[in-house]
């Protein structure tokens, strides 16, 4: 038996990955969500593949259109925080600076209403984007966005809740989410004020006049995959350092 949906919009949504042949050629992943309640698409993109960086895309652009969920419910795959990543994760830990609860499903069939989703989407876009001559990305998300999701999907499987307030919260002022939806990381200060990542050292080019040895800096990778350092809460500047390895290697 299916279990009664949310009460109102916003209280739980439904969030899942589907790799598969959309244009008949290439593998993609769609991501998407589902409200429980009434079944509305708020967001949903072809990907490559369902990685953090690409569900942190998909939790942004919901929350810029609908606002901030109350729960979502997604399985255990690891780029959400499940299995072992389940003591750190990226994605867990933007959803934690938003008070957004992750619920995770023992199973497929825990989360029926979005694996339905995906049989639906399957047995219509695919023809629908053949019939188009539809077969990049790009063109393919334009269509699903603007013209599958609102002309087909919503009228005829989205359905109106038992309450009409909606429980999505609105973005507090003080809250940025491009902060909040990257990668965050972390490296020790050494020294002589550098620091190693991604197998590069970085020299602190800043104004500061005391030591900050031992000090955390912040790296955050923003999901057009640019990144600025921070120190205590404020960007700092980082000048590469070219080591004699490196300079072999150039030359």
């Amino acid at each position: 038996n299916r279990r009664m949906r949310m009460a109102s919009e916003g209280l739980l949504l439904q969030m899942d990955g589907s790799p598969h042949r959309y244009n008949g050629k290439d593998e993609w992943c769609l991501i998407a969500a589902i409200d429980d309640a009434t079944s509305d698409i708020p967001y949903a993109e072809f990907f490559l593949s369902e990685d953090t960086i690409n569900c942190m895309t998909v939790m942004q652009k919901i929350i810029e259109k609908k606002g901030i969920p109350y729960a979502i419910y997604v399985d255990k795959a690891g780029c959400l925080g499940g299995g072992k990543r389940a003591f750190f994760n990226q994605f867990k830990r933007a959803c934690s600076e938003l008070n957004i609860r992750i619920i995770f499903a023992s199973s497929p069939e825990a989360k029926g209403r979005i694996e339905r989703t995906w049989d639906t989407f399957q047995d219509r876009i695919i023809p629908e984007m053949r019939l188009r001559n539809i077969h990049r990305m790009p063109a393919a998300n334009d269509y699903l966005q603007t013209q599958f999701i609102p002309n087909y999907w919503t009228p005829r499987n989205t359905v109106v809740p038992h309450c009409l307030e909606s429980r999505y919260n609105l973005l507090p002022k003080n809250k940025i989410l491009r902060e909040i939806f990257c990668l965050k990381e972390y490296r020790s200060v050494k020294r002589d004020h550098t620091l190693s990542w991604n197998g590069v050292i970085y020299q602190l080019d800043s104004p500061l006049k005391y030591s900050i040895r031992g000090q955390q800096i912040e790296l955050r990778t923003y999901q057009d995959l640019s990144w600025v350092a921070f120190f205590a809460g404020k960007p700092i500047e980082l000048r590469l350092v070219v080591t004699p390895e490196r300079f072999k290697l150039a030359a």
